[in-house]
C-alpha cells in the first residue's frame, strides 16, 4: 500500500479557496488508502476533534484519572480508526464472498446469529484476555478468522490489515476457533429416519444410500516428537497427515464429521473409532469405497454396506448386474470427493498445517466443513432425488 504525503500549511488571514464537492471526493479517494478517519473528515469539512483534546494534557502524561487499559485504548485509538473491517463491506458481496467464502453480508449475520451472545462473553486464548481490552467488535473478530480459514493468510497479514498486534490475530483466531466448534457441534446434522425412509424409497438410477462415506487427509507440519511422527506418517500420502472420516447425504450435505486421527490410522480403524456406528439405525445403508471393510463392524444393527463389485479370484470380468452396480455406486460415490474437495477450498486446510495449529488440526477441520455445508449445493437437486 502506498503511502500518501499530505501537506498542511500553516492558515492565513486570506479567505480559503473553495473546493468543489467534485474535487473534495477525489481528495477523500486519494487519502482513503491512508485509513485516516480524521483526515477523510476534515477533507469533507466535518468538524474533528483530536484524541489529545478529549482529555487533559496533564492527566495524558501522568495517567491521572485512567487505568492502565484506558490509557491504551488512547494510545491505540488513532491507529485502528480506519483499520479492515467487515462494515465496510455490507453492500459488497463479491468481496465479503472473495474473503470469507460467504454469500454476502446476510449470511455473515447468520452466522453472527448462531453464536449469540457468547461472543460478548469471551475468555481469550491463552490468558483470558476481558473484554475491555479488546479492539475489534466480535464481528471483526469473526472476520479476522473467515479470512484466515479461507486464505490462510499469515498472521503478521491480517495484523496489518487490522492494525492490531500478530499476537493477538493469534489469539483471536485460537479463541474463535474453539468458539465455532463448540457451537456447530451442538447443532445435530444426522438425518432423521423420515429422511432416510425417503431416501430408501427412491427409485432412479442410482443406490439408496443413508450415508456416503470417506476418509481424507490433511498434510500437516512435521512433529518433533519421534512418537507423534510415527502416528502421523502417512504411507498413502507419504508424508505427516491427520485423518478423518466424512460422510455426506445424497443431497450434497454433510452429515458426520469424525474426529481427527494420525495419518497411519486405516479406514476400518478410523470408522470404529469416529462414533459413526452408534448413530446407525435398522435399515440404514452405508456407501463407501472397497477399502472400507467394515461390514461385521455394522452386521449387528442389520446396517447393509453398498461397496462396487470385487472381481473374484480367477473370474476375468464381472457379470453385467455387478457392472451396472459398481457404475451406480461409483456415480453416487463421486460426490462425497467433490465435497471434501469443497471443503479444500479453504486454504487453511489446502496448506500443510502448522505446529502451531496441530493441536486445533480436528477443530478447524469440523469448522470448515460446517462452513462449507452453509454454502451452495455442489449436489443438482434433480440428481440427489
Amino acid at each position: 500500500m502506498d503511502l500518501v504525503e499530505v501537506e498542511v500549511n500553516e492558515p492565513t488571514e486570506e479567505a480559503p479557496q473553495a473546493t468543489s464537492e467534485s474535487e473534495a471526493q477525489d481528495i477523500v479517494d486519494t487519502i482513503a488508502e491512508c485509513g485516516s478517519d480524521v483526515l477523510r473528515a476534515e477533507c469533507l469539512g466535518a468538524q474533528v476533534t483530536p484524541t489529545a483534546e478529549l482529555f487533559n494534557a496533564e492527566e495524558l502524561s501522568s495517567g491521572e484519572g485512567m487505568s492502565s487499559k484506558e490509557q491504551a485504548s488512547v494510545i491505540e485509538g488513532s491507529s485502528i480508526a480506519g483499520a479492515f473491517r467487515i462494515i465496510n463491506y455490507v453492500n459488497k458481496p463479491h468481496v465479503i464472498h472473495y474473503y470469507t467464502g460467504l454469500i454476502n453480508y446476510e449470511h455473515f449475520n447468520m452466522i453472527m446469529n448462531i453464536l449469540g451472545d457468547s461472543v460478548n462473553d469471551l475468555q481469550y486464548y491463552p490468558d483470558k484476555m476481558s473484554k475491555s481490552q479488546k479492539l475489534l467488535e466480535p464481528e471483526d473478530e469473526l472476520f479476522l478468522t473467515l479470512m484466515k480459514l479461507r486464505h490462510n493468510f499469515d498472521y503478521f497479514d491480517l495484523a496489518e490489515r487490522f492494525q492490531i498486534s500478530k499476537s493477538l490475530a493469534s489469539n483471536i483466531f485460537i479463541t474463535w476457533v474453539n468458539l465455532l466448534y463448540c457451537v456447530f457441534k451442538d447443532i445435530n446434522i444426522w438425518p432423521s429416519q423420515s429422511s432416510n425412509v425417503n431416501y430408501e424409497k427412491f427409485k432412479g438410477n442410482n443406490v439408496p444410500s443413508t450415508i456416503i462415506i470417506d476418509c481424507s487427509e490433511f498434510n500437516i507440519e512435521k512433529p518433533s516428537n519421534p512418537v507423534a511422527q510415527q502416528l502421523t506418517w502417512s504411507s498413502y500420502k507419504n508424508r505427516n497427515t491427520v485423518k478423518v472420516l466424512i460422510g455426506i447425504n445424497r443431497s450434497g450435505a454433510v452429515i458426520f464429521i469424525s474426529d481427527a486421527h494420525g495419518g497411519s490410522i486405516s479406514d476400518r480403524e478410523l470408522f470404529e473409532r469416529s462414533g459413526l456406528i452408534d448413530l446407525l439405525r435398522g435399515g440404514d445403508v452405508i456407501l463407501c469405497d472397497r477399502g472400507f471393510n467394515i461390514q461385521d463392524l455394522v452386521a449387528h444393527k442389520n446396517v447393509k454396506i453398498s461397496v462396487p463389485a470385487f472381481l473374484k479370484k480367477g473370474v476375468n470380468q464381472f457379470e453385467p448386474n455387478q457392472l451396472k452396480h459398481s457404475k451406480k455406486v461409483s456415480h453416487d460415490r463421486i460426490h462425497v470427493e467433490r465435497v471434501i474437495g469443497l471443503g479444500k477450498t479453504y486454504e487453511i486446510l489446502n496448506n500443510q498445517i502448522c505446529t502451531e495449529h496441530i493441536h486445533l488440526a480436528g477443530r478447524i477441520i469440523f469448522v470448515c466443513y460446517m462452513l462449507a455445508n452453509m454454502r451452495p449445493n455442489i449436489v443438482h437437486p434433480l440428481l440427489s432425488f
